[in-house]
């Protein structure tokens, strides 16, 4: 079957997916996510490229609805609101999960099981692998079904573990910890709660997969509050309760394909390495503010004090929000895709929504810079104290912690990871920077594990700044750009 006969055929199949008429740019994004590229397309139906094979089903879809197109006037309705904001707040609690048995064992008994390199080290680990496979698993997902998708996080999050437990045994006892098999244990449990995690986010299983983190959560709790006897049990505790919510979430992994084709190709994989590198800059973001905030640790390697929870709370506080707004945005879009036929009012409507999604970033921006200078500037000479103005540096650090959160968000949101690792990125890069009149000073960014070099606070607080200040110019540029919505 070529030609028209093909295209017809292939119209019908993409009429069931969205029945709504729709505009040339989503149609070639649905016929590449079918597997047809330029050569299919020549192949299989007779024309020279992919916008030329979405030209014609276009026609035809329009030939079929009499020749007449919606009134461009008013997009249709947008998702509701509960609906995006149940789901943006599972997603938060599936991944914060993964935090508990590293919280747990840090306070689980007098003795730190876990030294903070060990725990920046399997942040970075984990962070970073979960954005590359949850975007490889999600692109699986809608070639190839479910079924696949979770065979290959399955295999990814098996090469991590393995990754994981051989750097453990490798790594030295100063910077794992008293006790190298627990540490190996907890950094186990952590992955499994965030493969769980990962597999939900795609597969769609939020509710199931949290009602099974609740062992984890309670047991995490319990050693948390010493309930626990003891401080060895807690990791293998741990670990056996981390893999309920595993079990439930790779259930479809024994689905078949639901069809032959549709597998990963070179471009997909490259863009995985994007997502990758992005998270990558997240965790190495969150590891500069959380050592310039404890500093040189008086033991070393020791994990810091209690004091770093300034800086991280107000940044876990932004999660929700951030995809808060990822869901309102994402819901307001799809609505402007299905609604208009007029590519002018869709321009019109995604510029006003990217200066909206700016509007609503400022505040967080505007409330980081005013703490950093209200530690220079506090009444009654409290400015003079160290703790009071370190305190409010580290809660500056911690809101534009979170701002760029959302940028990176946003932006991977927005098909634009490369983009998203360059903002990741920039608050390294620019303390790396800002040392490079001293030596030693690029040691201390490069080798954060090193005892006694940490980044200074202020310094920290101003690389944030200045990325978010680029990150936002980049979110507002890319937002604004109506041409790549698909």
């Amino acid at each position: 079957m070529t030609g028209g006969a093909a295209v017809a055929e292939l119209a019908r199949r993409l009429a069931a997916q969205r029945p709504a008429v729709v505009d040339v740019d989503e149609l070639v994004a649905l016929i590449e996510a079918t597997g047809v590229h330029d050569r299919a397309a020549a192949q299989r139906y007779g024309l020279p490229g992919v916008f030329a094979l979405a030209e014609a089903v276009l026609a035809h879809l329009r030939q079929e609805s009499g020749g007449t197109a919606r009134a461009p006037a008013a997009p249709s309705r947008p998702e509701p609101a509960r609906r995006y904001a149940a789901r943006a707040l599972a997603r938060c609690l599936l991944f914060l999960a993964p935090a508990l048995p590293v919280a747990a064992a840090v306070t689980a008994g007098p003795a730190e099981q876990l030294r903070w390199p060990a725990v920046a080290g399997l942040l970075g680990l984990g962070w970073a692998g979960a954005q590359a496979l949850g975007y490889l698993g999600r692109v699986t997902a809608a070639r190839r079904g479910p079924g696949p998708a979770t065979r290959l996080l399955a295999a990814g999050y098996a090469a991590l573990l393995a990754l994981w437990w051989l750097l453990a045994a490798a790594a030295p006892a100063a910077l794992l910890g008293p006790q190298r098999l627990p540490g190996q244990l907890i950094g186990a449990a952590a992955l499994a709660g965030l493969s769980a995690a990962t597999a939900a986010a795609v597969t769609g299983s939020h509710a199931a997969v949290l009602a099974a983190t609740a062992p984890s959560a309670a047991l995490a709790a319990a050693a948390s509050a010493g309930a626990l006897p003891g401080r060895w049990p807690v990791p293998v505790a741990l670990l056996a309760c981390a893999a309920v919510p595993v079990l439930v979430a790779y259930r479809p992994a024994g689905r078949p394909a639901a069809g032959p084709g549709g597998r990963l190709r070179g471009r997909d994989l490259g863009r995985g390495a994007l997502h990758l590198a992005a998270g990558l800059g997240q965790a190495l973001a969150v590891v500069l503010l959380w050592r310039s905030v404890a500093g040189p640790p008086p033991a070393p390697w020791a994990l810091g004090g209690p004091g770093w929870l300034l800086a991280i709370g107000p940044a876990l506080l932004a999660v929700p929000l951030v995809e808060l707004l990822v869901g309102w945005y994402t819901a307001r879009m799809a609505a402007a895709l299905d609604g208009y036929d007029v590519r002018a009012d869709f321009r019109r409507h995604a510029r006003r929504l990217a200066l909206h999604v700016v509007a609503l970033l400022l505040p967080g921006l505007c409330t980081g810079v005013v703490l950093a200078a209200a530690g220079y500037r506090l009444p009654y000479h409290l400015d003079a104290h160290p703790q009071v103005r370190a305190g409010a540096l580290a809660l500056a650090g911690g809101v534009l912690l979170g701002v760029g959160f959302g940028l990176v968000r946003l932006l991977a949101a927005r098909r634009r990871p490369g983009v998203a690792a360059v903002v990741a990125a920039a608050p390294f890069v620019l303390s790396l920077g800002a040392h490079h009149a001293a030596p030693a000073g690029w040691v201390a960014c490069a080798a954060p594990c090193l005892p006694g070099l940490a980044t200074p606070l202020p310094l920290a607080v101003g690389a944030l700044f200045a990325a978010c200040l680029i990150g936002l110019a980049a979110t507002g540029y890319v937002l604004y750009d109506h041409r790549g919505h698909r």
